[in-house]
C-alpha cells in the first residue's frame, strides 16, 4: 500500500507536526518503507517525507 502525508505547517515542532511523526512512526512499525526525500518512487512522483 503506498501513503502519501502531506505536511505543509511552517513550524516542525507545532502539534500538526507532532501528529505527522506519530503517523510516520505508526506506517514504518508497520512495515512500511519509508523513502528518503528527492527519491523518485516507480510512479516517478516525488515523494519527500
Amino acid at each position: 500500500m503506498n501513503t502519501l502525508i502531506v505536511h505543509a505547517h511552517p513550524e516542525p515542532k507545532s502539534f500538526n507536526g507532532a501528529k505527522k511523526d506519530l503517523a510516520v512512526e505508526a506506517f514504518a512499525a508497520a512495515g512500511h518503507e519509508r523513502l528518503k526525500p528527492g527519491v523518485l518512487a516507480r510512479s516517478g512522483v516525488q515523494r519527500n517525507v
